[in-house]
């Protein structure tokens, strides 16, 4: 019995990180491939290395994706995806959602902006 009292903080510490740490990594490693998995042409990424393209190509090995001004053309591997951008549907109700105050909502007080 005093072996078990010994050893209940050491469980009780080891569940406590596994459900903090373990399941959180895991479930986000789990959206990761299935975002990666969803990729097809026309999606917009972000590389790792903050570069934003929409891909043109998809192979077994990696993407080509389309960035900048010029529409430069760029040969990634599947490793150097960070993220898929939202739709443009989406973005654009984002930005009307979260549009700046008008002049009507803005308090002015004593030539004071609040």
């Amino acid at each position: 019995m005093d072996v078990l009292k010994q050893l209940l903080p050491l469980i009780l510490m080891t569940a406590v990180l596994y459900f903090v740490l373990i399941v959180p990594q895991n479930k986000r490693k789990k959206e990761f491939e299935n975002m990666m998995n969803s990729l097809k042409v026309n999606d917009e990424i972000v590389t790792k290395g903050g570069i934003i393209g929409k891909i043109v190509n998809i192979s077994e090995d990696g993407f080509v994706i389309l960035t900048g001004p010029d529409m430069t053309s760029i040969k990634i591997v599947k490793a150097g995806v960070l993220d898929k951008l939202k739709d443009n549907v989406e973005t654009k109700k984002e930005l009307v959602n979260e549009a700046p105050e008008t002049k009507d909502d803005v308090k002015v007080e004593d030539n004071k902006v609040f």
